[in-house]
């Protein structure tokens, strides 16, 4: 997911430890099971993300929701028996995703709010909650089917529509991030992605983000300083990951990294980017480097994807652990 850079200095940011760049050395990370040893072979959790208190979020085995903090596993009071996809989670442990029947709720220590309570569900076949802030406002889309999906936001209970890609000749429309400020992002896309717009709504106003020379965007996380991260495709049709600051209109390329298939970033200003032959950890300061190496005593057979980071440095993901069961893991930085 073997990056050829075609600068010098950004090779010499990716170096692990590089004093001609004047870089002080890398920090390097511990890799934890994520397991049960009641389980076997089978996964213990299959991680989505994680807070800043440690909390991890994700789907144990038999598709029951959990949460793992400190070794403990956890089951979520109210959902017993009910598969659950739990997409985030924010730092007083509220949780969206996508409940069994396939519709997005809420779930706040034991109370549960889904869509269809808040508006008539019959047009959508499903609906899916991807970020939940510290107010419980939580964002996602409703779909009529896989190529046709309006982007919705829940604020005090209310469900709205988020209408800006209205007349453009998108069918898929999705809310993907809001953040402690109320900022959101999302995208739009034409069904075979030859058109790709992202949107953001920077204090009550919404709004596409262009930028020249870029024909396609897709903006894929925000933390709270009202940073942006995600990928776009150039006018060469190159693919690369971007960071824009909406305060300071500060747009980075962060590099060609091809084909990426998960991106985020925390409040620290760190991006961790699964890329399409290598997966990546980002700073400002240091650049673009890749993660695995950084990674000590990892006897891992493979890391397959590398899921959410919180401000401590944490990363969670899901791999195939050294006698090749696959598990999820929790990176901790020394």
């Amino acid at each position: 997911m073997k990056i050829k850079l075609l600068h010098l200095i950004t090779a010499c940011l990716i170096l692990v430890v590089s004093t001609a760049c004047g870089i002080e050395k890398n920090r390097t990370y511990t890799i934890t099971e994520i397991g049960n040893e009641s389980l076997g072979a089978l996964p213990g959790i299959r991680p989505r993300t994680l807070n800043n208190n440690g909390t991890i979020i994700g789907l144990n085995y038999g598709l029951q929701p959990s949460t793992y903090q400190n070794g403990i596993f956890s089951e979520l009071p109210g959902l017993e028996g009910m598969a659950f996809s739990g997409l985030d989670i924010n730092e007083e442990g509220a949780i969206v995703g996508e409940n069994l029947f396939g519709h997005a709720l809420l779930y706040n220590h034991g109370a549960i709010t889904t869509v269809s309570d808040l508006i008539d569900i019959s047009p959508y076949t499903h609906s899916y909650a991807f970020s939940v802030n510290s107010s419980l406002d939580f964002v996602g889309s409703l779909e009529r089917d896989f190529y046709d999906t309006d982007a919705f936001v829940v604020e005090n209970n209310n469900l709205s529509l988020i209408t800006i890609c209205e007349g453009l000749p998108m069918q898929q429309v999705l809310a993907v991030d809001i953040n402690d400020n109320g900022t959101i992002i999302g995208y739009c896309v034409e069904n075979q992605f030859s058109m790709a717009k992202s949107f953001v709504r920077y204090e009550g106003v919404y709004s596409l983000l262009d930028f020249p020379g870029i024909e396609r965007i897709v903006a894929t996380k925000i933390n709270d300083n009202d940073t942006v991260v995600g990928t776009f495709v150039n006018e060469s049709a190159e693919f690369h990951g971007f960071s824009y600051n909406l305060n300071t209109k500060k747009f980075t390329d962060i590099g060609n990294i091809g084909m990426i298939s998960f991106i985020d970033i925390n409040n620290v200003g760190e991006v961790i980017i699964m890329g399409e032959t290598d997966d990546y950890i980002y700073t400002e300061a240091k650049g673009l480097r890749s993660l695995h190496p950084a990674i000590e005593a990892n006897d891992w057979q493979a890391l397959w994807e590398f899921t959410g980071i919180n401000d401590r440095g944490e990363i969670v993901g899901y791999g195939a652990n050294k006698d090749g069961n696959p598990k999820g893991f929790l990176l901790t930085p020394k």
